[in-house]
């Protein structure tokens, strides 16, 4: 194995882990193993950076990628012919759909956007756009903030660059995306190539293809949820400079644009429970969205626990399993400023023992409800695992 982060200066190769000769550097590489008999070697870029003088006959392949890790291809080469696999890395992941039946199928694209991460979109429907349509902005690659827009057709399900018709808003990534009432796209906050948190707001107006500045949220922060209802937009946490945030903020159309303001601890002129009030922690890269056009919904997340002198981010999952969060469901109706909990942890009611909820997990509405999707809720890779619940 190899693991970069060993050593400051050269790559590692296990086991046990020992620094190699090798310079490391940010970018794409080419990592190469290769076995016979007698011998088993390791190298990237051509550079030798492991060799042993015990055979390796490979029967299998596993490939483990940590965070800001990705890769585009992966070829076998037995006996001096080239077999190349089919890949699941970031640059020829499957494309998928989700069809009345509640099962997933493969989508067929033959162009897409560029592999990424932490990009954001929306679904703009048929009635306020050309087609029903899925705008995508943004996303990350190695330390490049993207500020491409992509338009996906869920009719011919085709991906088609965006072409627009002035200055597109700054590249960002970990941004949040609402469509609204009135057919526009608009993308909140994120962070920029250098990290920095941003607070600006911009819509996209999918019949004039332009951009326009609308706004700006109460604080910088990015890893933040948000959702519409109405003619008004809801953002909830996120990663501000003071660390996660369980920032709720209500922002509503003035001057052509949106003014934001902080309601975390309630509205003005309502007495329902707020935020802190129902025991939400603070948190990001959440989902939020809204159900039956005056209801919000909110699932999952990243926390932040205090240990000792310093704060740590863990994944949240239900109590049962020790860590400081929670797997439930969050309600919040605008009309009463209200929030609640719509549903207790999914995993132990579901006779699982094991933490359910991922930050990397997903959740949005269905005609009946909403479905609640984590990529893995055992620790492990593994086999996602899908909710579907009323509401």
């Amino acid at each position: 194995g190899i693991h970069s982060p060993s050593h400051s200066e050269k790559y590692c190769t296990a086991s046990p882990w020992k620094a190699s000769g090798v310079t490391r550097s940010q970018g794409w590489h080419t990592i190469e193993i290769s076995g016979t008999p007698d011998s088993t070697t390791v190298k990237i870029d051509g550079a030798v950076v492991r060799q042993d003088d015990f055979g390796s006959l490979f029967t299998g392949i596993s490939m483990s990628l940590g965070p800001g890790v990705l890769f585009d291809s992966l070829v076998v080469i037995p006996s001096g012919s080239v077999t190349p696999l089919q890949s699941t890395g970031a640059a020829n992941d499957l494309r998928v759909s989700y069809k009345p039946d509640r099962s997933w199928q493969a989508v067929h694209t033959a162009a897409s956007p560029s592999a990424r991460v932490s990009a954001a979109g929306a679904l703009v429907p048929s009635s306020l756009a050309d087609s029903d349509s899925y705008y995508l902005f943004g996303g990350e690659r190695n330390g490049y903030a993207f500020n491409d827009l992509w338009r996906y057709d869920l009719t011919s399900e085709t991906f088609t660059f965006v072409s627009v018709s002035n200055a597109s808003p700054p590249g960002r990534y970990d941004h949040a995306a609402i469509a609204t009432s009135d057919g526009r796209l608009v993308i909140i906050g994120g962070r920029d190539a250098s990290g920095t948190a941003l607070k600006d707001i911009w819509a996209f107006d999918p019949l004039a293809k332009s951009w326009s500045e609308v706004g700006e949220i109460v604080s910088p922060a990015f890893g933040l949820a948000a959702a519409a209802v109405g003619n008004d937009v809801y953002v909830l946490g996120g990663k501000e400079s003071g660390g996660l945030s369980s920032r709720f903020q209500k922002c509503s159309p003035h001057a052509g644009g949106y003014a934001c303001e902080d309601i975390t601890g309630g509205c003005p002129l309502e007495l329902g429970q707020s935020v802190n009030e129902v025991g939400m922690s603070p948190r990001y890269r959440h989902s939020m969205f809204a159900v039956g056009g005056d209801n919000l919904y909110v699932y999952g997340g990243h926390e932040s626990e205090v240990q000792g002198s310093g704060i740590i981010e863990v994944e949240l999952t239900h109590q049962a399993q020790g860590a400081a969060g929670d797997a439930r469901v969050y309600n919040f109706d605008p009309a009463s400023c209200h929030w609640t909990v719509a549903m207790e942890d999914l995993c132990k009611a579901d006779g699982d023992s094991s933490p359910c909820v991922k930050y990397d997990g997903a959740a949005g509405p269905l005609e009946d409800g909403a479905f609640l999707h984590n990529y893995d809720h055992t620790g492990a890779l593994g086999v996602p695992t899908v909710f579907t619940v009323p509401l």
